[in-house]
């Protein structure tokens, strides 16, 4: 056998192991577990969160987040996000068994929601389980939070997971702020454009579902979360890709690009490269940005594409602003 048909072989066989719905491909896209239009906003704080590695059976791990919500708001969504990683047992994956308490009411565990994970998903070293468990926060309210939330991990002996840190949501009605639609999504994909994984393939889609007033909007954001997204020990040029209502060439027949050009600027929409903002604490990198000119009406979609940074996309928020 050819060294070509040799790495052919060795690429099949490693697509074949890879089970549906654990790849580092874009294959756990983000859900929506909140959407409205209100006369509101939210918060979104991650404390002093410090990323911290290999925590054993019984080892605990403390976050601090102080987030101020107006007074006369009424809060409508609430979230508690604790970000984990490389959860392990005798070198295998293994699910973390993890209990959360706010300082305040010690010996009340936190409501554990929702739990979103994925892996490398094939035969090798280092296969381990990453993800996102969401909890509800009973004891946020209108005003100032000063809260203290620690993890402890309660999974077997030899057990052993890593934290990036916690982040804090509210999303708040409040009859000061704008009128604004409000998308919040949640969820884990990781991505990485290695093993055999194209960069096209390792894109993680976030659809903005439902229909939009152009002619009524002033201000429009999307704000991204990821875990270890922005670093890469390699520094890789272009490392990460966003793509918003991205159109590429090929899709555009040569007699309609100049006059599409001219008469819709924005028609093929807008690409950012190496758009994380990298937190060296809490090794998350973060991203907000305005894409108000690259809206449509409806069908509207942001792609976040891995070209050799690693990272898992945990959060998703879209805002738009009304000026109605």
């Amino acid at each position: 056998m050819t060294c070509r048909k040799l790495a052919c072989a060795l690429i099949l066989c490693l697509m074949i192991s890879i089970p549906a719905n654990a790849t580092y491909a874009g294959d756990k896209y983000l859900v929506t577990k909140y959407h409205d239009t209100i006369q509101g906003s939210y918060v979104y704080s991650i404390g002093n969160s410090t990323y911290n590695g290999s925590i054993g059976r019984g080892g605990t791990f403390t976050v601090n987040i102080d987030v101020s919500i107006p007074e006369n708001a009424t809060i409508r969504y609430q979230r508690l996000y604790l970000y984990w990683v490389w959860s392990t047992m005798a070198q295998k994956a293994i699910y973390p068994t993890l209990s959360l308490e706010e300082a305040s009411h010690p010996g009340e565990s936190l409501r554990l929601v929702d739990r979103y994970y994925d892996s490398k998903g094939f035969v090798g070293s280092y296969d381990f389980f990453s993800g996102m468990d969401t909890y509800e926060v009973p004891y946020l309210k209108p005003g100032h939070n000063n809260l203290t939330f620690t993890v402890k991990q309660e999974g077997p002996e030899g057990s052993s997971v890593s934290f990036h840190g916690m982040g804090l949501l509210a999303v708040y009605e409040c009859p000061g702020e704008s009128r604004r639609m409000i998308w919040v999504k949640e969820g884990a994909d990781m991505l990485y454009n290695s093993y055999g994984i194209t960069a096209e393939m390792a894109t993680s889609e976030v659809d903005i579902e439902g229909k939009i007033p152009k002619d009524d909007v002033s201000e429009a954001r999307l704000f991204l979360v990821a875990p270890s997204g922005g670093y890469n020990r390699y520094d890789i040029p272009n490392k990460n890709v966003l793509l918003v209502n991205y159109i590429p060439d090929s899709q555009i027949p040569a007699i309609m690009k100049t006059v599409f050009s001219i008469l819709f600027p924005n028609f093929k929409g807008k690409t950012w490269v190496n758009f994380f903002d990298y937190n060296d604490t809490s090794q998350i990198g973060f991203d907000s940005r305005d894409i108000k000119p690259y809206l449509r009406t409806e069908g509207n979609v942001a792609e976040v594409r891995d070209q050799g940074d690693y990272f898992q996309l945990t959060n998703a928020i879209i805002t738009v602003t009304l000026k109605s």
